[in-house]
């Protein structure tokens, strides 16, 4: 299902690829939803890869 709208606030939400870090460490870049109104990150664990 495609979000169109933040769950969070009701801002738009955009596809970006997002720098993830961990403990200062970069894990590096990967798609995501985010809110352009708040900022809200929604990744998607199948693009991403499970641990």
């Amino acid at each position: 299902m495609k979000r169109t709208k933040c769950e969070e606030c009701g801002g738009k939400i955009e596809k970006k690829s997002v720098e993830v870090e961990v403990f200062g460490v970069s894990l590096g870049k990967f798609p995501a939803e985010v809110c352009s109104k708040c900022d809200e990150e929604v990744f998607d664990e199948k693009r991403c890869g499970r641990v």
